[in-house]
């Protein structure tokens, strides 16, 4: 899904791979959450 080269301004991704993974999972979380929310209006 994600590319490795992938990196966030702070550079976390490449010291970090597990903090890239749990900031991309939170996002999707956020996304289907909030088209839910949208829904239910």
């Amino acid at each position: 899904m994600i590319p490795l080269a992938y990196r966030t301004p702070s550079g976390a991704t490449s010291e970090n791979p597990l903090m890239m993974a749990l900031i991309a999972v939170v996002v999707l979380v956020i996304i289907v959450a909030w088209s839910k929310f949208r829904r239910r209006k």
